[in-house]
């Protein structure tokens, strides 16, 4: 770069991405001001803008330029609130369509309403999101993302890991088919520089930056990365795998002892996978968390011993497994904790309290998305030990805490709790503070106060159909346990009362609410709680929330709570009313939905028109 003339005040970079070395390296040789700018040709180049500080470490397209609106929205069109990435379409000064091209101009401009105003809109093809300072982040673009194992996989995030890794010279990550199942494989090749280069050790380096679900399960090095004639990176010459790959990437390693053989023999079964290694992973083989629970249940069946999850979690391995067959666990604080994730330098720590099923389990795939976090599940012992049974929710948080106090002996505490999970998790904290200790938030997820009227259906007919919904079969041997721990939990819950908090609580709650459940804009938990409630809203029904479809907008809230979410003072630093510090909350927080319900229960319009938000009614 040579310097610029001092006559230049302003530079503007647009038509790629800008760089954030770049950045750097353009304020180390100038005074001149730099902007970022975003717009495609079919918007009349500009969209949007930023001005780009010297001591910015992230950069994004900015706000859109006065003649200019832009949506984000999802696959029906509508608008995705705050953090939750979507299709970025703009409105304003946009083209007519493409030139005898119909298809290709319906598909890309269209009209749509919102608040009763109708817009023209392009759809530009790129992912982006609106964050809380009212900036837009580019995320890539929609042609190149994939749908894998239920999540939205962006191949370049995968390929930009790898590429820092030292001795890469470059890497491509595609989707390869293996005696049908589709696998990520990353094809690379290496530096001159580069000694013996050892895949495994790059994979354990992805784990730090990539959710389990990213990572590619094979890495076949090449000579060279083929290129089409113009260039570009040739997917479609890329090597198939094949034998020769599966057997080069993963060494196979045979059973040395009957128990191994056994172990390898079930999880075979279990999983339909062939030629099992004793020192292959659990989880890289495909399994999931409620596997681990067959698998776990299967090898108490088989051999009398029940292993902990925690084993599954560190060590998921058969060797290891088997090595675990001759010790009983009996701490029951180990058996109680789960830890889901363990981030290196953790920022927070979050804890996850079990629902009725009393098994924390279901968490488990929010540690795709909560990196910069550890994260902890709460079992009930009882699933492994029917004589451990409790009297009380009191009591049951009082041995919750002295377990979570082993891995986080002093506060702020975070919890979190799913449906009656919450009720477990809000009697942790009242026993903590009681005690003392600090207690940051408390997360429910859609959790129903006790005072409201559900309509349950009896609890011979309710079980089964839980457990169906969830994919556990009531008569198998994991459905039987589940029929017992929900009944013990379910009369746990019936005696008991919620009392007073003064506490930071935080409430997500399910916009499709049930026939056989009151209606109540906070759960009724207003009842209990002496400060302002956090009130928050995600698409779904109560039973279906943690599902991966809504794991992504559920893990945006969850980090804005746990890194500090600079809306929340808004709850009780202006003064109006209860209902219009929800509603001005919910505007800040782009929440159509809840927009809609506090202007249903008396909020000010006018809070939604001075924010200039009147699209998202």
């Amino acid at each position: 770069m040579r310097k610029t003339r001092g006559s230049i005040k302003n530079v503007l970079s647009t038509g790629e991405a800008l760089p954030i070395e770049l950045k750097d390296k353009f304020y180390a040789e100038t005074k001149a001001n730099l902007y970022n700018l975003y717009g495609p040709t079919e918007s009349t180049i500009f969209t949007s803008y930023e001005y780009c500080k010297p001591s910015a470490t992230s950069i994004t397209i900015g706000r859109p330029i006065d003649d200019k609106q832009v949506f984000i929205l999802n696959e029906r069109k509508q608008l995705q609130p705050v953090g939750i990435p979507g299709e970025l379409c703009v409105a304003g000064r946009v083209g007519r369509g493409y030139y005898q091209m119909p298809e290709l101009s319906q598909k890309r401009f269209f009209m749509q309403s919102f608040n009763g105003q109708l817009y023209k809109l392009y759809n530009t093809g790129d992912i982006a999101r609106y964050l809380h300072d009212g900036r837009i982040e580019y995320l890539g673009r929609s042609d190149f993302q994939i749908k894998f194992k239920g999540h939205r996989v962006e191949l370049s995030e995968i390929e930009t890991c790898i590429n820092k890794y030292q001795g890469i010279e470059k890497c491509v990550v595609d989707l390869k088919k293996y005696k049908g199942d589709s696998l990520l494989v990353a094809y690379y090749t290496t530096q001159d520089s580069a000694e013996k280069f050892d895949a495994q050790r790059l994979r354990d380096n992805l784990v730090e930056h990539l959710p389990n679900y990213m990572i590619p399960s094979f890495f076949i090095g090449l000579n060279s990365i083929p290129l089409t004639p113009s260039g570009k990176i040739d997917k479609k010459a890329l090597p198939d795998l094949t034998e020769k790959y599966i057997l080069h990437a993963s060494a196979y390693v045979a059973p040395r002892n009957n128990i191994e053989f056994q172990l390898v023999k079930m999880l075979e079964q279990l999983l339909q996978v062939n030629k099992i290694s004793i020192n292959d992973d659990f989880f890289q083989l495909g399994g999931n968390s409620l596997m681990a629970v067959r698998f776990i249940l299967s090898i108490k069946k088989n051999f009398g011993k029940t292993i902990p999850f925690a084993l599954l979690f560190k060590k998921g391995t058969i060797s290891e497994i088997s090595k675990y067959m001759d010790i009983q666990p009996r701490d029951l604080i180990s058996q109680t904790l789960l830890p889901i994730h363990q981030a290196n330098n953790s920022k927070r720590t979050l804890f996850f309290a079990h629902p009725v099923e009393g098994l924390s389990y279901l968490y488990t795939p929010l540690a795709s998305h909560l990196r910069k976090h550890s994260l902890y599940g709460l079992n009930n012992p009882y699933f492994y030990d029917r004589n451990k049974v409790f009297d009380s929710i009191e009591e049951m948080a009082e041995h919750y805490v002295k377990a979570i106090k082993t891995v986080q002996p002093n506060g702020p505490y975070y919890f979190c709790g799913w449906s009656s999970g919450g009720q477990v998790v809000y009697e942790m904290a009242l026993q903590l503070k009681k005690q003392g200790f600090e207690v940051a938030a408390v997360i429910l997820i859609d959790t129903y106060h006790s005072s409201i009227k559900i309509e349950h259906e009896d609890l011979d007919i309710r079980i089964p159909r839980v457990l169906i919904s969830e994919g556990i079969d009531p008569n198998s041997e994991e459905g039987k346990y589940f029929k017992l721990e929900y009944k013990q939990n379910v009369a746990l819950l019936q005696k008991y009362s919620e009392k007073i908090y003064d506490g930071r609580v935080v409430l997500i709650k399910a916009q499709q609410i049930a026939s056989n459940i009151e209606d109540d804009l906070y759960n009724g938990w207003r009842s209990s709680l002496s400060k302002q409630i956090e009130l928050y809203s995600i698409p779904g029904e109560h039973g279906r929330l943690l599902d991966l479809e809504h794991i992504e907008n559920l893990s945006i809230i969850l980090n804005g709570v746990l890194e500090g979410n600079p809306n929340t003072n808004i709850l009780s630093d202006i003064c109006l009313s209860e209902i219009d510090r929800q509603l001005h909350f919910a505007v800040l927080n782009k929440d159509p939905y809840l927009i809609k319900r506090c202007l249903s229960l008396g909020g000010n319009i006018e809070i939604v028109e001075h924010n200039h938000n009147k699209a998202l009614l």
